[in-house]
């Protein structure tokens, strides 16, 4: 008998296994993205104008196309006197594929010894592709006999995009 109800609950399990089985299948969906960048580099730069016998270089970095970071400028001036004046021009341009907004640039390194004037003072935005004009005045102060100074210039930029 015990056997009998044994066979009677398998042969029920089974057809209760078949009764509720169910074909199942998984939808898979792929999501390819390809994001973004940000990058400015510093264009166009050159010494427009030096005071008598001042010698004034100016030197871009992180300048290539492509997204190659923040990019600085290094001017770097010799046989300076103090009253003595520096010109650079330089153009900001957007070479990422996102509009940015400049929120600071800055100068470092000699400043103590040298003023930086012409900056860009409040925020700006540079859409993909556009570039701003820039023209620094470096002015010597109480530098000392045959040194070199060198002052470097950088600005802060983020997506210019909600």
């Amino acid at each position: 008998m015990k056997t009998k109800t044994t066979l009677v609950i398998a042969a029920l399990a089974v057809i209760l296994g078949v009764a509720f089985a169910t074909w199942t299948e998984e939808a898979t969906i792929q999501v390819n993205a390809a994001t973004g960048y940000i990058d400015a580099d510093f264009t166009s730069v050159v010494v427009t104008s030096t005071s008598p016998y001042v010698s004034a270089s100016a030197t871009a970095s992180g300048s290539d196309s492509g997204n190659d970071g923040a990019p600085s400028l290094t001017v770097s001036i010799s046989n300076a006197y103090p009253g003595a004046q520096v010109e650079v021009y330089f153009e900001i341009y957007n070479d990422g594929t996102i509009p940015i907004e400049f929120t600071s640039c800055s100068a470092s390194g000699d400043t103590g010894m040298l003023t930086v004037s012409g900056l860009p003072s409040t925020p700006f935005t540079l859409a993909i592709g556009d570039s701003e004009s820039v023209t620094l005045t470096i002015t010597a102060g109480a530098v000392d006999e045959e040194d070199t100074y060198d002052v470097t210039i950088q600005c802060t930029y983020e997506q210019d995009v909600p």
